[in-house]
Order: C-alpha cells, then structure tokens, then sequence
C-alpha cells in the first residue's frame, strides 16, 4: 500500500553524494536550510509547513518515478561523469515568486521508501469528567482539555506536532475539517487546552502528527471523540447586551447593556461605533463598541410565551451595525415599510434555534447537559422592507434551524465567509440572493450550504424576480424546495467556481440558470421549469433515492455538457433524445428535446457517410453522425450534407441492382455518447440505374401479406405472414384446398387477371393474394379412349359410364367362365363406391368401337371372350388392323371386362390420360 511518506532535500543530497553524481553547487542554500530543520526541535509551524509541502511534491514525483508514470530520466554530467537524474522545479511553499529545484534518483527512490509513523487512539479527556463529550465552564474548578495519544516507541520517532480545532461560531453541526478552524496558539502547541472561554459553545477536536527522525511527517490524526465546550446559556435572558470580554456571559462591569426603553437603542439605528445614553442614568453614556450584540428570547416575553418579539412600527428602525458578531435567539417584525439591517465589522451573524425555557422561572431547561432544544426558532418579517444580512470584515452567516426570514421585499444575505442555512425558510416578495463571491480581499474558505429549507418567491404578480446563490468557493444544496414566482417567470441562478451540488432538491416554477459545474444527485425540477447549463459548463446527473425528476425542461445550448454518473437510464426519469425526422425523401430534420442547439455547426457539403463518427458540419459542431448497415450485402457510395440549421440531406451513387436498409445514428459530443437519435433509409437501384435514397423512419416498415382462399373449403398455413418493406416474401403457406378443384398459384387479383405472387415478389405495401384454382376434369370430359388407374389396373374409357380392362383376366375359359368372371369383375374394386358394375362387351359395343377406335382399344393378337353367344362359343377378336373377328371356340383364353362408374361426382385427381401418366378418379 502507498505511503504518504517522501525524501527531505538531506536525503537526495546525502543519497546523491553516495552514488556520485551529485555537484555540491546545485543547491546549497536548500541544503543548509533543511539540515537547519533537522536539527532544530524549535522549529516553528510554518517553516513545517512549507518542508511538508516540499516534502509531498518530493514523494508524489518520486511514486510516480517508481510506478513508470514519470519517465523524466535526463542525463546529466556531473564531475566528468554521465548520470541519470530526474529534475524537480516548484514553486517555494510559502512564496511562489521562489523556486526550488531538486534531482531525484530513481534507484536510490526504490531503496529508501519510507514507512510513515502513525499516531494511535488519538482522543481528548475533560478533566473531572468520565464522559468526555461536554466541558461545561459553569463548572468549578473550570474543566481543561488534555490530548490522549499512544506514546511512540518507534526508533524513527522525532517529535509529535499537536493542533487544537474549533468549530465555527454557531454552526450547529460541524463538519471536521471543512467546518472548523485552527486554535492560534503560540509556541510549540501543547498537548492541553487550559483556556477554554473563548471557544465556548463551540465543539473542539485534537490531532496529532507524528515526524521521524529525518522530518518526515506521518498522517494526521484526529481525535476519535469531539467535545462540546458548555458556555453561559444566554439564550435564556430578558435583555440585550454588548459582549466586550468575549466570554457569552453579561458582565456588569465591562459588558453594555442595551435596557429597552421609551428610547430602545436597538430600534433607533444600533451602530456599536456610536456611544448611547444608559436608561437607567441618562447622564452616562454607554460605549459599546469592539463588541458582540447578544439578542435572548426573553426580551418582553410574556406568561407563557415562547420569546418576547421586537416590534418595530412608527418611526422605529432595525438596523443593527456591530463590530464583532450579531446573536440573535427571537422574533423580529418589522411593521413600518422600513428595511431590517444586520451588519458586522468583524464578527459573524447567527440566528440560533430556540431552547426550552421552564414556564415558572424562564430558565433554560437541560438534557445529557445540554440545552433542550425545541422545533422554533427565529422568525424575521418586514411588511414591504428588505432583510439584508452583510458585513464588513471576514464573517460567517448563519441561520440554525427552523429559522425564518419572511420579506415584503428582497432578502439579500453578503457574508465574507462561509454562509450556512438549515432547516429554515426565506420567503420574499421580492428577490432572494445569497452570496459570499464579493468582497475580494477576505481570504479563507467561503461554501454556502443551504440543508433542509425552503427558498420561496411568494406569489406576486411582479416579473423579473430571481433567487440568486452565488458562492465564491462551492455551493451545495441538499434536501431543499425551491419555489419560483407563479404568477409570471422568474429565474433561480446558481455559481460556484468549486461546483454547486444539488442533493434530492426540488425545483418548482422557476428557470434555472447554472453558472458553474453542477451535479445533481435525486430531486428535479417540475414542468413549469427549465434548467439552462451555460458553454463549457458541465451538468452531472446521479440517481439518489430516485432517479433525477427531470420532468421540465433542460437546455444545454452550445457546448454545455451532460454526464451520466452511471448511466441515462439509470440516473434520470425523463431520457434526453436527438430526434431525427423525415423530411421528403432523402432529408433528415433533427431536433432534441432538451434544448442543444443542433445549427451551432456551419453548413457542410456532401461527405462520405461512414461507421466512423464525424462532425455535423463544419467548424464547431457539437453533434456528429455515423451510418452503419441493416440488410443487404450491396456496397452504394453514401453522404451526408447539412444546412447548418436542422437538416441533413443523405445521397447514394453507384449502379443497380441495390436493395439495401441503412441506419443514420446522430449523437452528441458532450454528453457521454449516451444521447444518441437514429432514422432507417433505404437504397433502391434496379439492374444498371443509379440509386436513389428514402429516409423511411425510425423502423423499417412491415406489411401484412393475407392468403385468401378465394373460395376454398379450407384455410392455407399460416394465412398470412409479416414482411419487412423491401424483403420478398420467402417460404409460402401450405395451400388451401377446394373439392374438385386443383391449387394452381397465388394470384394479386381474385379473378386471377392480376400478378402472379411468388415467393422472390418483394413487397412495399400490405397485399392480399389470392388462391387460385382449376376444376378437376370430370368423368365425361375424359376422351373415349384414355387412360385409367382404377387400383393399379389399367383401363381405357369406352362410352359415357364404362371403361374397359386394357388387359385380359384369367386363362382358358369356356364362354360361361367368361361371363361369371366378368360379372364378378367389380369385386376387386370394392375400395371404390363409384364402380357400380361389370360385365363383357355386348356386339353392339364391340361394333361401336370397331370403327374409330379398334386400334386403341380392341386391338389385340390373341382372342378373348366378347360378344353375345350364339352357341356359348362365341369369341371376339380384334387383329392390330382394327380387323375383327368372330370366331367359335369351346375355350378362349381369358376375356377382357368393362367397368360401369358412377359418373356423378367422379373427377380426374392426377395423371395426363395417357400410358404413362393414366389418369387417377377420385370423387369429393
């Protein structure tokens, strides 16, 4: 693990000299300067300061020497000899119109990294106390705080250098370190507070750093408890008075009291430069400057009543200018049309949450030892005056919680310093503006932090209205409503050159305008709003317990960033969008819904159209654009111009055939890649045409292609099917059926007049077809003398109802045989109800086929039984000539039967009639 230890000038000296390479000319006065610290234990804390700070440039260039990240090495001739050094410049610590110079050797830097000592169980102990949370000064004798530490035993052990911290005057919640300020004590630091009456009310922490034998300092760590110092109560009082000893508690002797008076000195214009005269002896003059106003609740509280308000009517005047701080614990109403002023030479201005008071003796109530504090506070209201809190020196404003400021005009708070709000509410008819930027000349951390309240433009009809914060280090909201004027715009401008963070802040009805760099973590702001990021500033997005409520809208402008902290869909409710849109058939119209200025580019003239992301336009551009391929594997030459307003013409070169889908893709620079518009264009060329460009949307389209059956008994499957635009339309449906009817094809017209539809036929459109068909043949329009299969057995037809075996059956037979056979001839064709019977040929058929078709039909070399008997012998022949003879035999071999059918019903299912394709029957 890193250690935050580095080498003292004495060690690259000492370290140099052993390696050789070292002139004792480079840097003597540095030399003997830090071999002066080295050996001096009285050493002050400024002169440690400005070692550390050389101290952790030495160690930060010699860590990133060792990582690799510093590869500086330079030869150098020292003595004759050439060495590798690496050269350190940087400004002296404490005057930067100085530089030191040191050289670094990485090889003596791997040797010599240190192990920093640590300080251990760091804490403070209350003298007289077993709980070390509270020193309470009421107290006797008066407590002290000790600083605890584990002693160090390490070898390396030099010294330890103690510091003492308290908070800042009336935060009520501090923070270490940002909250709290050093303890000026002289000489070496003590590890012991003697003294605590001027940190009174305050909460105090000890740290302890620890040096070894070469200065090199180790972490420093704090106490791991904070002790709250208990002062005077003072909250608990029935009058003002001017502190001048610094110790929160009314002195009769060296304090001022301002008594109230028929002439109360705190409504006439208070000013503690001014001398005023005592009420109670109006021959003495009261002094009360170089002091601070304390302001108790008590002042004309009555009964029951939680503090006794100061009411300022007629000619009164509330104008308080105090040369340290203004503490003020009760109501202030002003009911003239006076302003209120608060103002300090050198002090802060606090208004303090409200404690508990015992009803019967107006004493402040305790708990654990401290103060009970209840859910009110301050409330400061003007009729038509503005509330204005300023100073002239360094000073803090702070208003404790449950503190209000309610004004008929503006409320203005200017404070030097730090400003700090919580858990309070400022209502104004006028403007509110908090701001620690001016004042130039006062150093020192000046955040504001604003926590649980409620900035409010109360609903007036006035225009040109603004909340203004403007901080002149860092600005961080947290759990906060922000209410703008309703009744016409008004505006809520944020500055903080360190950042202005938004934490769960709710923004309603008002624009607003940041002037630095803002993270915005949970709240958002409502439809009546709009947020506006300046150029070059960034907007930074971050869920906290929701996602931000970006319900109003947002305007980046220019160049004004947008960050995810870790990503669009995560961090924010409203998803920011570049939106593109067709404009005729090849433009692209872009647009955003949060307020990027997509003309901010110059307009292009046609370029090439590639994956790679390039600039929208010419010149400064703050969007730029891709294309990438969807379908298709042809390559047409495509680019892309812009008008430098909003629109982007897409063309394409090249020679047909084409027929491809493209995606457009137009993000924005500035806003982590993540806001990102698209649009599909198709290019279309025919075989030997140039292409042309149709933009088609934000999809590609899909048709429905339905399958009619147009007639049929069944459905086809699927009946219809989807069809991106441009794609044929693939695989076809299983056919429907239809009795007596053959599927032929599918057809754009019912009547089979229109296209053909196939399975390459592209589709643009959503299309209907429709099956087409073909009467099977019937039985009658079968030719005389056409094949038959009749299971497996061939015939040919020979009249209108009969169809004769083309083949004979059986062997040597008599006539009878003959005869019987053929009657019974039908049997083997059982499976088919449309035979109805058989038998032989009478003469009279035999004689009707002899004369056109014996040469089809009758032919045969060989005899079989036919005919009529004349004497149970009676044989027909037909000879290949169509010749036919009758002849007399007792036995003929075989005969040949006919088939009668019924006819009805009976179609052709296959075959072409002929020997090789016999047409097959079938009936439906």
């Amino acid at each position: 693990m890193r250690k935050n230890s580095g080498f003292t000038l004495i060690e690259v000296i000492v370290a140099i000299a052993l390696i050789g390479i070292i002139a004792t000319g480079i840097i003597p006065a540095f030399a003997a300067q830090y071999r002066m610290t080295l050996d001096t234990k009285s050493i002050t804390v400024d002169s440690f300061d400005a070692q550390g700070g050389i101290e952790r440039a030495i160690e930060e260039t010699r860590d990133r020497l060792i990582d690799g990240s510093e590869n500086g090495d330079s030869p150098l001739t020292l003595f004759g000899r050439t060495v590798n050094l690496f050269q350190l410049v940087s400004p002296f610590p404490s005057n930067g119109d100085k530089n030191y110079v040191v050289f670094l050797s990485l090889t003596l830097a791997r040797m010599e990294q240190k192990q920093l000592l640590v300080a251990e169980n760091v804490s403070i102990e209350v003298s007289g106390e077993t709980v070390h949370q509270v020193a309470d000064l009421k107290k006797s004798p008066k407590p002290t705080l000790v600083g605890q530490y584990d002693a160090n035993t390490d070898p390396k052990w030099y010294t330890n250098i103690y510091r003492w911290y308290v908070s800042e005057e009336g935060n009520p919640s501090p923070k270490f370190p940002d909250d709290y300020e050093r303890i000026a004590l002289e000489g070496i630091v003590p590890p012991n507070l003697n003294d605590l009456s001027y940190v009174a009310n305050r909460y105090v922490v000890f740290t302890v750093t620890p040096v070894d034998i070469h200065g090199v300092r180790g972490n420093e760590e704090r106490s791991s408890n904070t002790v709250y110092v208990l002062g005077p109560e003072w909250r608990s009082g029935i009058f003002a008075w001017v502190d001048k000893n610094d110790d929160i508690d009314f002195d009769e002797t060296g304090d001022v009291k301002v008594e109230k008076s028929a002439n109360w000195a705190l409504l006439r214009g208070f000013d503690t430069e001014d001398t005023f005269l005592n009420p109670a002896n109006p021959d003495e003059w009261l002094d009360p400057g170089d002091g601070a106003l304390y302001v108790p609740m008590g002042i004309d509280r009555i009964g029951s009543n939680r503090v006794g308000p100061i009411v300022a009517s007629g000619s009164d005047r509330v104008e308080w200018i105090i040369d340290k701080s203004i503490h003020l614990a009760t109501d202030i109403t002003v009911q003239n049309s006076t302003d209120l002023h608060f103002q300090t030479r050198d002090g802060n201005i606090t208004l303090y949450q409200y404690i508990e008071l015992n009803p019967s003796t107006g004493d402040a109530v305790f708990q654990n030892g401290l103060p009970n504090l209840v859910n009110y506070g301050p409330a400061i209201t003007t009729q038509s005056g503005d509330i204005n809190f300023d100073s002239k020196g360094r000073s803090d404003v702070i208003l404790q919680n449950y503190s209000t400021l309610d004004s008929g005009g503006d409320i203005r708070i200017a404070p030097y310093g730090h400003l700090s709000i919580y858990n309070s509410h400022l209502l104004a008819s006028g403007s509110i503006q908090l701001d620690s930027s001016t004042g130039s000349l006062y150093s020192g951390n000046r955040d504001i932090v604003i926590q649980d309240s409620e900035l409010t433009l109360k609903s007036e009809a006035a225009t040109g209205r603004i909340i203004r914060v403007a901080s002149r280090d860092g600005l961080e909201i947290t759990d906060t409503d922000i209410y703008g004027n309703s009744s016409s715009p008004s505006r809520l401008e944020l500055t903080a050159p360190d950042g202005v963070v938004l934490k769960n802040v709710f923004m309603h009805d008002i624009g607003v305008a940041l002037g630095h760099t803002t993270v915005v973590r949970g709240g958002g702001w409502d439809k009546e709003s709009t947020v506006a990021v300046p150029d070059d500033k960034q907007l930074i997005f971050q869920a906290a317990d929701t996602k931000v409520n970006n319900y109003g809208g947002l305007d980046v402008g220019n160049t004004g960033t947008i960050h995810f902290a870790t990503n669009m869909s995560t961090d924010l409710q409203v998803p920011l969008t570049i939106s593109l849109n067709k404009d005729g058939s090849n433009g692209v119209v872009i647009s955003t819904n949060y307020g990027r200025n997509v003309g901010y580019a110059d307009s292009s003239e046609a370029s090439t159209l590639s994956s790679d992301f390039r600039d929208l336009g010419t010149g400064n551009s703050n969007l730029e654009y891709a294309v990438f391929r969807v379908s298709g594997s042809d390559s047409p030459s495509l680019s892309l111009s812009f008008d430098g307003t909003d629109t982007a013409q897409i063309y394409a070169s090249g020679t047909g055939p084409i027929s491809s889908y493209f995606e457009l893709q137009i993000r924005d620079k500035y806003a982590d890649n993540a806001v990102i518009g698209s649009i599909l264009f198709r290019v279309q060329a025919a075989e030997g045409e140039s292409p042309t460009v149709m933009v088609i949307g934000s999809a590609i389209p899909t048709f429905t292609v339905a399958f009619d059956k147009n007639g049929g008994d069944t459905p086809p499957s699927p009946s219809s099917k989807t069809v991106q635009d441009g794609d044929t339309i693939g695989a076809l449906p299983s056919p429907p059926s239809k009795a007596g009817y053959d599927f032929l094809s599918w057809n754009t017209q019912s009547d089979g007049n229109g296209a053909p539809i196939h399975e390459g036929t592209i589709i643009s459109d959503n299309l209907t077809a429709y099956a087409q068909w073909a009467a099977y043949m019937t039985f009658a329009e079968i030719n005389i003398g056409d094949y038959i299969n009749v299971g497996g057995t061939s015939f040919q037809k020979i009249s209108g109802d009969r169809v004769l075996a083309r083949v004979r059956v059986g062997s040597t037979m008599n006539w009878n045989t003959a005869v019987t056979t053929a009657n019974n001839y039908n049997r083997n064709f059982s499976a088919y109800p449309w035979v109805i019977g058989s038998g032989l040929l009478t003469n009279i058929a035999i004689d009707d086929l002899v004369d056109s078709y014996t040469g089809r039909i009758l032919d045969s070399n060989y005899e079989w039984w036919g005919a009529d008997p004349s004497s149970n012998n009676n044989a027909t022949t037909v000879n290949t000539s169509g010749v036919r003879r009758t002849r007399n035999k007792n036995n003929n071999y075989g005969c040949r039967p006919y088939l009668r059918v019924n006819t009805a019903n009976l179609f052709v299912d296959t075959g072409a009639g002929d020997d090789d394709s016999p047409y097959v029957l079938t009936t439906y």
